[in-house]
């Protein structure tokens, strides 16, 4: 067969050893494609590989090759693509780079990353082939100047030559023109402004210039670079202010402006950006930010977080003023403001970045109180606001955020207890240094426990003793027709705690418009009450099924998690909430069976039960909310008990995703019974055993997500699967032979088998992964 053999890819398949001149690997005279990349031969390269004159594709990367790049490389004349990045034991002399340059005119692609180059001239870089069209010598040791040819390439499209502490350049002023769309420099000795001329790459989709030289303003036509979707131009000595012309940079998702001197207002012009989740504006001297847009209240109304990117028009305090900013971002990831000159009240629209996972705004002036707002921040990691001027107690709506990791809130004006709880039991004493006032776990103060007036008029809301909502009377203006009473739910076994225990209700006076307390979300327009968020309060009770919770029909949002309810059943009541889209009751210790009645929430997008250990979910319950909430598309049931639950009665399921969760034991084969599924998603849990034959029964699936479990054994005969185009079993501790079978799947194009303990071999598909197995041998050819 070895004439015939065009390509061969042995990546990834754990080779070892020496492969010598006279191997029988180059025997192969026709080879056009060879691909030995993520291998460890721990040898030199071999000259054998000059012997290859039809070669067209090379990849030897990070395959622990050592010594000299062999001349011999040199005769590949027909070679489009050299990659010998990752090598680090690999060094490049002159000699060598100018036979390349010289004799590889077809070349289009040249990876070198990690290839020591520091003995290589630069001017040997100066007649590269025209038809190149990456060049990536990413920490190579590269030093003096780099030839300006190198920037007007004409088919050049990605440059990258990061982390060459010793290279130095600057961008051409003039003739600057080609299809260049990832630029990056970062960590290189570069200088000077950037040139007017940037603005004739109209195709550049990355551009990092991070930790170099470069200074001066930033040129207003850099507006024009629409295509970037990525832009790092931290760490250098940018001056003046960041141009209005950013906001057509409709498309970037990562700007990382840190560490220069810019200074100013943060241009309003960047709520354009509405694909931004990344923005790094640390280490400047920004003073504040700016009105967005004029509103047109005509046009402006209450959008749900999630149908859109933005929640419009919200009123926030910067700098001691209000400010109108019509189109929030509400996607970001990372927001990094630290080390400016901010100064007022963390704005608390910035709990409706919904995904946003770090927040820094430390070493500011910012002053005033931590917004609870922020609790509402469920995907943070990580949050920084140290280094201020902040002012009053913790809150402890913040113990909500159970994915974070870090917290520093150390050298501001803070008081009270620390909250208790979750993710809050894990932060160190520097997470609070530099507030005297602070006390309670971790910090050696204790708390003085204060006991609630005695006096009634001293009380903005009525404790008594005992379970159930206590009511406080809120009267309502013109357009309601009742009032609703309210209050706080209390245990009989513990004295009331004053009013600093329950943070949310801080703001609740008696007098005042309940629109503006904290948890309270009105109908801008009708003033009718539409979101209650009374999560992690300190809650403890019942919910009885009269409770005037119930009387709230236009609630359409509400989310009571992280209370305690003493074991509680959950009440039927909810279902009288025909309105509700989301539904929150997670971890508040209920019991008892999930009631039928929640089926009759029909605009329910958002349903969360998760983490009560002591709660059941029958199969009928589960079959009428299949059947009712059409609209639902969240639904978190962790720990949840539902082993009495039998999918196969679902037998008009098409789409089964049950994947990220904590699934555990063996897949039923009543799974067999679901006919009419087209998706099956079990990927990423804990499941085990053999997968089962039954699974060959669902003859109408076209994709199977198995990845990332712990299932054993063979895989089981799916020949019956004539649908099936897309298989993925990755990350497994399957065993035995890759079946046969599989090739007789007619469209069956993607098969992902890769890191399992599988051996022998396969035809092709359109898209194979068979890495990480237990594939083995020698690179010998017959």
């Amino acid at each position: 067969m070895g004439r015939d053999v065009i390509g061969l890819d042995l990546s990834c398949s754990e080779l070892q050893g020496t492969i010598h001149s006279n191997s029988s690997l180059f025997l192969l005279p026709n080879l056009q494609q060879l691909n030995l990349a993520f291998n460890c031969f721990n040898s030199p390269i071999s000259s054998g590989f000059g012997q290859f004159a039809k070669l067209e594709k090379l990849d030897l990367s990070s395959s622990q090759f050592s010594g000299q790049v062999p001349h011999e490389l040199s005769k590949l004349s027909k070679l489009s693509s050299l990659d010998l990045s990752g090598n680090k034991q690999v060094s490049l002399n002159t000699s060598v780079m100018r036979r390349l340059v010289q004799n590889l005119i077809k070349l289009r692609e040249l990876r070198l990353d990690g290839v020591q180059m520091s003995l290589v001239l630069l001017d040997s870089l100066m007649n590269l082939s025209s038809s190149l069209t990456v060049l990536s010598l990413n920490g190579c040791g590269l030093h003096g100047n780099l030839p300006y040819n190198i920037f007007r390439l004409p088919n050049l499209r990605e440059l990258s030559l990061i982390c060459n502490l010793e290279l130095r350049g600057a961008f051409p002023t003039t003739n600057w023109s080609n299809p260049l769309m990832f630029l990056d420099v970062s960590t290189t000795g570069f200088s000077g402004p950037l040139p007017n001329s940037i603005d004739n790459l109209k195709f550049l989709k990355h551009l990092g210039l991070s930790q170099c030289n470069f200074n001066g303003l930033i040129p207003a036509s850099f507006g024009n670079l629409t295509q970037i979707t990525e832009l790092d131009l931290s760490g250098n000595n940018f001056v003046g202010s960041i141009p209005e012309s950013f906001g057509n940079l409709r498309k970037v998702t990562y700007c990382y402006l840190s560490s220069n001197s810019f200074i100013g207002h943060i241009p309003s012009s960047l709520s354009n950006l509405k694909d931004l989740t990344f923005l790094d504006l640390g280490g400047n001297n920004f003073e504040g930010l700016k009105a967005i847009k004029t509103v047109n209240e005509n046009e402006v109304s209450l959008k749900y977080i999630g149908e859109d990117y933005y929640q419009d028009s919200v009123m926030v305090v910067w700098k001691g003023q209000e400010r109108m900013l019509e189109r929030i971002l509400t996607i970001f990831t990372t927001i990094d403001l630290s080390c400016n000159k901010f100064h007022g009240q963390i704005p608390k629209v910035l709990g409706k970045l919904q995904f946003l996972r770090e927040l820094n705004l430390s070493h500011n002036s910012l002053t005033s109180y931590i917004p609870s707002s922020l609790g509402n921040l469920l995907l943070l990691e990580s949050l920084d606001l140290s280094s201020n001027m902040l002012n009053g107690s913790i809150p402890m709506q913040l113990t909500s955020l159970t994915f974070l990791a870090v917290l520093n809130l150390s050298q501001n004006k803070l008081i009270g207890p620390i909250p208790q709880g979750l993710q809050f039991n894990t932060f160190q004493n520097n997470s609070y240094i530099g507030n005297k006032g602070l006390c309670g776990f971790p910090l050696s103060k204790k708390c003085r426990i204060v006991e609630p007036p005695s006096s009634e008029e001293d009380n903005d809301l009525k404790f008594t003793s005992g379970f159930g909502w206590k009511a406080v009377m809120m009267g309502y203006g013109c357009g309601f027709v009742y009032g609703i009473a309210m209050g706080y739910l209390v245990s009989k076994s513990r004295k009331p705690q004053w009013l600093h225990s329950y943070p949310k209700m801080e703001s609740w006076k008696k007098g005042t418009d309940y629109c503006s307390w904290d948890g309270v979300t009105c109908d801008r327009v009708k003033g009718n009450l539409i979101g209650f968020d009374l999560s992690c309060s300190w809650l403890q009770g019942t919910i009885p099924p009269n409770s005037t919770l119930f009387l709230l029909s236009h609630l359409q949002y509400l989310n009571l998690a992280f209370n305690d309810f003493d074991f509680s059943l959950i009440s039927s009541g909810f279902g009288q909430f025909t309105r509700l889209r989301y539904l929150n009751l997670s971890g508040c210790v209920f019991s008892g069976q999930v009631p039928l009645r929640l089926s009759h929430l029909s605009l329910l997008t958002s349903l969360y039960l998760s983490q009560n250990h002591f709660v059941s979910l029958e199969t009928f319950v589960v079959r009428r909310l299949a059947k009712n909430l059409k609209m639902l598309r969240e639904l978190h049931l962790d720990l949840v008990d539902m082993s009495s639950v039998s999918l196969s009665n679902l037998t008009q399921l098409t789409d089964l995703d049950l994947s990220d969760n904590h699934f555990s034991g063996e897949i039923p084969s009543s799974l067999s019974n679901l006919k009419m599924l087209l998706y099956l998603g079990l990927e990423y849990n804990n499941l085990n055993g053999s997968i089962p034959s039954s699974i060959g029964n669902l003859t109408k699936v076209p994709q199977i997500f198995l990845r990332s479990n712990y299932f054993t054994g063979q895989i089981p005969s799916l020949s019956e699967l004539k649908d099936l185009n897309l298989i993925d079993l990755r990350f497994n501790n399957l065993r035995d032979r890759i079946p046969n079978f599989l090739t007789n799947l007619t469209r069956l194009t993607k098969v992902y088998l890769s890191y399992n303990q599988l051996t022998s071999q396969i035809d092709e598909f359109q898209k194979l992964d068979i890495s990480s197995n237990d594939l083995s041998g020698i690179v010998e050819f017959d």
